[in-house]
Parts: C-alpha cells; sequence; structure tokens
C-alpha cells in the first residue's frame, strides 16, 4: 500500500525495521515538496515520467529557444514551471488540456489526475497567475476574428466575450443629455415678434429648462457641445404673408456669420397656396459655456394669426454633444492597454527600446508595456523607448528611485507602467 498521489510506500502491520520505511517516506515526502529537476528541451519535447512528477516541486526548463512541449502524467499534483531562461513558449500538456508558460515566466500550475486536467492556479517571479488573457478559466477561447473588439460580461454574467458594439439590445451606448420642452395649452392673443414660452418639460436630464424663465433653455456646468432643434406650429390660415422663426444666444442674435445655425430661418414667402403655417430648425453642434441660454423668436409679416398651437409640431429641444471630460482614445494601441507586447527589447543595457504593433503614437497614463529585456542586465538607471517617442525613464514601484543595477535581469520578462511621467517596474 502506498499514498494515493505522491506514492509513498505504507507501514506494514508487524513489519520489521519500520524505521526505514518511515525515513524514506519522509525523504520522498521531502523532495516532493522542495526539490527541482532541470527539463532539457533543447533536443525537443519531454514526457515526464510518474516518478519524476511525485518526486519535485519544481521543473526548471532549459534549452527552451523554440516552442516547446512539457507533458506531465495525470497524476494529482501541484508543481511549479520555470521557463525563465527560455527565449521561446513552454507548454505544458496534460492530455488535451495545456496551460503556456511565456518566455522568462514561471508559473504554478496544478493537475487534478485527470486526463485533460490541469491549469494555472497562481504565478512565481514574473509569470503572472496566467500566461495570458485566454489562459482564464472565464474567457473567450480565442483571438481569432476579434480584431478590435472591446470585451464585456455575457448575459449570463458567468464569464467576458468579445462583441461588437452596436445598437441592439446589451450593447453599450453613451448615456443620453439634453431636455424636450413644450406647451400643454395653446397660445393665444399673441404680439410679434414674440419669444416662445414653454409650460412642460418632455424630459430634461440636467436642469436645461426652469419654469422661472419658460422662454430659455439654459447650458449647465461642463457642457461643451450642443446642438439644437426647434419648431412652431401657428394657426392654420390662407393668405399671403411669412413666417420668421429664429435662434437667440443670450438675448441676442449674433447671425450666422459668427455663430452658425442661428440665421433666422423664414416660410412661407409672399405666398397665397399655404394653410399650416409651421417653421422648423436644426443647427450644427455649436460650442458653448455654462451660463448660455437659447430662445426661439417667432415673427411674421401679413398673415393675422395670433396663436401657437399646443401642437406635437411646437417644441424646443437640445442635445449634448460633448462634455468637458470626454476624452480621445490615445491610438489604437493605447486601447489595448496591459497586452502593449514589445518583443525581445533592443538597445543597450540600460536604454531599452520596443516596438509594438501597431505602433503607438503617444505615451499616456497607465500604458503597460510587456518586454523580454536583452542578453545583458542594467548596470544602474534605465530608460525605455517605445516606438521612437523617446526615451523615459524606468523607475522602481513609487516612481521615484532610479534603478539599481540588476533590476532587469537578463532575458527577463519585465512589465512597465506609464505613470504620466516616467515608467514605474510593475
Amino acid at each position: 500500500m502506498s499514498t494515493p498521489n505522491l506514492a509513498i510506500p505504507h507501514v506494514a502491520a508487524a513489519q520489521a525495521q519500520k524505521e526505514v520505511t518511515i525515513n524514506d517516506g519522509f525523504d520522498g515526502l521531502d523532495r516532493a515538496v522542495t526539490d527541482f529537476l532541470t527539463v532539457n528541451l533543447s533536443s525537443g519535447d519531454v514526457t515526464l515520467t510518474d516518478a519524476q512528477y511525485r518526486g519535485h516541486r519544481i521543473f526548471r526548463s532549459q534549452g527552451v529557444t523554440v516552442a516547446r512541449t512539457l507533458t506531465v502524467p495525470a497524476i494529482r499534483r501541484e508543481v511549479a514551471i520555470d521557463n525563465a531562461d527560455g527565449t521561446a513558449v513552454l507548454t505544458v500538456a496534460r492530455g488535451a488540456g495545456f496551460v503556456d508558460i511565456p518566455p522568462g515566466a514561471a508559473l504554478v500550475i496544478y493537475t487534478d489526475g485527470t486526463t485533460n486536467g490541469i491549469r494555472p492556479i497562481g504565478g512565481v517571479g514574473g509569470g503572472g497567475g496566467a500566461a495570458d488573457f485566454l489562459d482564464l478559466s472565464d474567457t473567450p477561447s480565442s483571438y481569432a476574428g476579434h480584431s478590435l473588439k472591446p470585451v464585456r460580461v455575457n448575459v449570463g454574467e458567468t464569464g467576458l466575450e468579445f462583441f461588437t458594439p452596436g445598437l441592439s439590445a446589451g450593447n453599450w451606448a453613451v448615456p443620453f443629455r439634453g431636455a424636450l420642452v413644450r406647451r400643454t395649452s395653446d397660445a393665444t392673443g399673441l404680439t410679434f415678434p414674440w419669444f416662445a414660452s414653454w409650460q412642460t418639460a418632455v424630459y430634461d436630464t440636467d436642469s436645461f429648462w426652469d419654469s422661472g424663465t419658460p422662454t430659455r433653455l439654459t447650458i449647465p456646468a461642463g457642457i461643451t457641445r450642443v446642438r439644437l432643434h426647434g419648431s412652431v406650429r401657428l394657426a392654420d390660415q390662407l393668405a399671403a404673408g411669412s413666417i420668421f422663426l429664429a435662434l437667440a444666444r443670450n438675448g441676442t442674435f449674433p447671425g450666422p456669420s459668427s455663430y452658425p445655425g442661428t440665421e433666422a430661418l423664414h416660410v412661407r414667402h409672399s405666398g397665397t397656396g399655404f394653410n399650416t403655417n409651421q417653421a422648423f430648425f436644426i443647427t450644427p453642434v455649436l460650442s458653448v459655456s455654462a451660463g448660455d441660454y437659447f430662445e426661439l423668436r417667432l415673427n411674421r409679416t401679413g398673415l393675422t394669426v395670433t396663436s401657437v398651437l399646443a401642437d406635437p409640431a411646437t417644441f424646443f429641444a437640445i442635445e449634448v454633444v460633448e462634455v468637458s471630460t470626454a476624452q480621445q482614445a490615445p491610438s489604437i494601441a493605447g486601447a489595448r492597454g496591459l497586452n502593449s507586447w514589445g518583443g525581445t527589447a533592443g538597445g543597450t543595457a540600460n536604454a531599452r527600446t520596443v516596438s509594438l504593433t501597431p505602433a503607438l503614437t503617444a505615451y499616456f497614463a497607465g500604458l503597460a508595456v510587456r518586454f523580454i529585456n536583452g542578453a545583458a542586465a542594467n548596470t544602474g538607471a534605465a530608460t525605455l523607448n517605445v516606438d521612437g517617442l523617446g526615451a523615459v525613464a524606468i523607475r522602481k514601484g513609487d516612481g521615484t528611485v532610479d534603478l539599481a543595477a540588476g533590476d532587469l535581469p537578463a532575458s527577463a520578462l519585465v512589465t512597465v507602467v506609464h505613470d504620466g511621467t516616467v515608467f514605474r517596474l510593475a
């Protein structure tokens, strides 16, 4: 009889020299918990024996200059695989299951004793908890066909998925901001020109309208660009004449040359074949400041109607197009965030260079770059130049202390994060 996973022999009943079996068992357990085995893969893939897998805690690869596979037995075991000296990916396989370990990384894996049972459970050294995004248990299985797509939580809230943004249910959209005001009763006995006075808000996301100043839509703080829509309908009259609809800003009419979209719109000019008296306009996108207010002014000539109808065609609306906190993504490369892979760095030991695909167009706070350090460790303070944008100091995690000799080991997997000023070693 022996133990179920490490196969350490049990002490038999009435056994002579029990201490020999017990001491051998202690030795086997000690090796299984602490010992390491160097596995040479320079000549090809390697399959570990049951005894090798049970008898060691850490397996150090050697000679991984091209992609290699290390196959492990179907034994319940937690071990560390170290590919720190490799320059290519090492795949650790169990049946159809596998875990990829990048060059320069180390990873803790667990095999559950089943045919395909293998998964990463945590990192040691530079390896992290998974070799890449797809190694996580709740992520898509492939990047194929998903170029530049964002990631979201799936409908079942059980994992992540790539998706194509659009207008279908469940896709992302920018929250709408704006207001729509109208009349609830006809405005009668009017004299012209008349500033349209509104009685209710159909919607108003940011208090653009106040019943205390019923003619106005006022810009709150933080809004920088808007688009306005307006329409009025007078009582019907079949007669010659004109209707003029104009947009006023802050009580004046600056005109189209200085403020596009504010010119007066006139309809029915000198015509007699019209009966429905309605005018409508929409502005282009307009730059605004907090406190600006807009009004509709209605005028008419030749007609004698004095009523504006409480009709669906009588309204005033504002739509927010831009706010002061809006930001553009710095670049496609920037949108990749933590997955900006630079490959093996060039340059010198203290002045590393990397290139991303696609190329970065500007540094920005939060940019994370991963790369394999060159064949020589740094000898002191070091810099990184990404895509020729300029050398930026690499500092320790607090962002203030320069690197010491050896902080970038030869051939190590390195992650740095730009804080807006320098790269911090992660």
